[in-house]
C-alpha cells in the first residue's frame, strides 16, 4: 500500500508540474508613445503574446511546427504567416559589435552596433525563464521572412539595418546571455522586465478561434 501511494504522489506531482504555464510581462514603449504592456505565455508546446487581455487580439505559434498565426478579433480572421527561413542577401559591409559588460555571473549588458551604427542597448540575464528565452526566438524565426520582406520593400534611404539584424539575420544575438530584462534601441523603443511566474495552466488561451477565416499572409 505505501508504495501504491508513493507512486500515485509522483503522478500527481507530474500532473501538477504538466498543469502549468509560464507567464512573462514586459513594458513596451515605442518612441514618443505611450507605454504598454506585453504578456508572453509559454509552455512546451505554444507560444501567445497578447496585451494581458484574454479577449483582445494575439499571436500564437505552435512551437514544435513552428507555424505562427495571429487572431484579429475585430475583423474575425486569423492571419496565417509563412515561416520559411528567407533567403537572405546581407548589405556590404556588414558587421556587427557589441560592448560587454558583467553585471555578475548571470547578467550582462551590452551595447552594440552594425556597420559602425549604434543599435541600442540590452541587459539580459540567463537566471529567469530559460525556456522563454528559447521560445521567443522562435517566434522571431517565425516572423523572418515576413520581416525580411518587409526590409527588402523599404526605400534605402531609410532602411534600420540595426532592425535587419535583430529580427532577421542575427536573432540568437539579441538573446546570447539569455532573457532580456531591457532593451533600449537607438530608435527609441523599449522593452523592460516587469514580473514572470508560473500559474495554472488555461488550455482556452492557446486555441484558435474556430469560427473565424484563415487568411494566409503573403
Amino acid at each position: 500500500m505505501r508504495y501504491k501511494l508513493i507512486i500515485l504522489g509522483m503522478m500527481l506531482s507530474v500532473h501538477a508540474w504538466a498543469a502549468t504555464m509560464t507567464e512573462l510581462d514586459y513594458q513596451d514603449s515605442d518612441a514618443g508613445t505611450p507605454a504598454y504592456r506585453t504578456r508572453i505565455l509559454v509552455t512546451p508546446d505554444f507560444l501567445r503574446m497578447d496585451t494581458g487581455i484574454d479577449a483582445d487580439n494575439f499571436a500564437l505559434l505552435y512551437r514544435a511546427t513552428g507555424k505562427l498565426y495571429n487572431v484579429s478579433r475585430d475583423d474575425h480572421q486569423v492571419y496565417l504567416y509563412d515561416t520559411q527561413a528567407p533567403k537572405i542577401t546581407l548589405p556590404k559591409p556588414w558587421k556587427i559589435t557589441q560592448h560587454v559588460t558583467q553585471i555578475n555571473t548571470s547578467t550582462h549588458r551590452f551595447d552594440w552596433a552594425v556597420n559602425g551604427n549604434h543599435c541600442g542597448e540590452i541587459t539580459a540575464t540567463s537566471k529567469l525563464q530559460a525556456d522563454t528565452a528559447v521560445a521567443l526566438q522562435q517566434y522571431w524565426r517565425a516572423l523572418a521572412l515576413s520581416q525580411w520582406k518587409t526590409w527588402q520593400r523599404t526605400p534605402d534611404d531609410v532602411r534600420n539595418q540595426c532592425d535587419l539584424a535583430r529580427y532577421v539575420v542575427a536573432i540568437p544575438f539579441v538573446f546570447q546571455y539569455g532573457l532580456p530584462l531591457s532593451d533600449e534601441a537607438s530608435d527609441g523603443r523599449s522593452r523592460h522586465y516587469q514580473s514572470d511566474s508560473v500559474v495554472p495552466l488555461r488550455a482556452e488561451l492557446f486555441v484558435l478561434p474556430a469560427d473565424y477565416k484563415v487568411i494566409k499572409v503573403q
